[in-house]
């Protein structure tokens, strides 16, 4: 699928991503289309693809031998002439990778098309192209992400086949402040334990909508650290200034709640991030939040972020009475092959 310049000028149109040479131009590609939109998994995979960048004839050989990371490395791009010269340039892209959660299952990422080039069905016919190529894998399904309020981009991927099936919201609180403490009746409200590791996976594993988990699959280290991975969180933590704490709310020895606190000293800004058992919500969230807001008052007068999921009215409503506004909803769609 091609488009032609005239005679005697250079040829642009669709191309499989060739890594070795368009990896750094991707990536700045990516950098200057989704700028402020990139969150911390986001912004670590952007530096991840320019390391890859730098290090490519070593990457290159490497992928050769691994057919996941040669997998992960998958694309296409679509080149127009530059203006007045001989030569192309990139001016769109897609990214097709493997679903770390979901064995069967590809993500199409990265849609991003340079604003002079847009309406006109380049990221159409990119991500056409990457659903194909997924096809031909032997793909069950693809998934992607897109923020709700781009309505362009959800038009396309409706067109193209692609449903909702789950979302994140994220709310905004200019800074920390003290709040009163919301009692929650039945529960005791406590720092987590190192021995509440199991029981905090189990409830990320319940909790997180199915599609998420194979986007981004609950990590156990995430809950249940080794002492290598402990040591590290506690040095980049302190080298950063950053603190991270954890409160756990239960109901009798179940783990009915969950809030994961990280407070900066420098920023951008400290992040909120609440969980709860279905059967707990409406009960535990808002003694959860009020503790969290109180540790970080005494921190840097910055922006506060709490990610919930979509479905998590219950949560949602005590954030806005304590100020929080919603910003963004990233949505995850999908649509089977087979």
């Amino acid at each position: 699928m091609l488009t032609f310049a005239a005679e005697g000028e250079a040829r642009g149109g669709l191309r499989e991503v060739d890594p070795g040479r368009d990896l750094g131009v991707v990536a700045g590609l990516i950098a200057q289309g989704f700028a402020g939109d990139l969150d911390s998994r986001a912004q670590a995979s952007l530096r991840e693809m320019r390391r890859l960048a730098r290090l490519w004839p070593l990457v290159g050989w490497m992928a050769e031998a691994d057919p996941i990371l040669r997998e992960s490395l998958t694309g296409f791009v679509w080149e127009e002439p530059v203006p007045g010269k001989r030569g192309l340039q990139i001016v769109a892209n897609v990214s097709l990778n493997p679903a770390p959660g979901a064995r069967g299952w590809s993500i199409v990422c990265n849609v991003v098309t340079r604003p002079e080039y847009s309406r006109q069905g380049i990221a159409r016919q990119l991500t056409m192209a990457a659903i194909d190529a997924a096809r031909e894998r032997g793909a069950e399904g693809v998934l992607l992400q897109v923020y709700a309020a781009n309505q362009a981009a959800r038009r396309l991927y409706s067109d193209l086949g692609f449903r909702d099936v789950a979302g994140e919201i994220d709310l905004r609180l200019d800074a920390p402040r003290a709040v009163p403490v919301a009692d929650a009746p039945g529960y005791a409200i406590r720092r987590v334990r190192a021995s509440d590791g199991h029981a905090g996976l189990e409830l990320a594993r319940i909790v997180t909508p199915e599609p998420l988990q194979w986007m981004v699959p609950v990590r156990p280290l995430d809950y249940q650290p080794d002492a290598l991975t402990a040591a590290q969180q506690w040095l980049s933590d302190t080298l950063s200034g950053r603190r991270t704490q954890r409160l756990a709310a239960f109901r009798g020895e179940r783990l009915a709640g969950l809030l994961w606190i990280q407070g900066e000293r420098r920023g951008p800004a400290h992040r909120l991030s609440l969980m709860a058992r279905p059967e707990d919500r409406g009960q535990v969230e808002a003694a959860l939040l009020s503790r969290g807001l109180r540790m970080l008052a005494g921190r840097a007068p910055l922006p506060v972020w709490a990610t919930v999921f979509q479905d998590h009215a219950e949560a949602i409503e005590p954030l806005r009475g304590f100020g929080f506004e919603e910003r963004r909803t990233l949505l995850v769609m999908k649509r089977a092959l087979r």
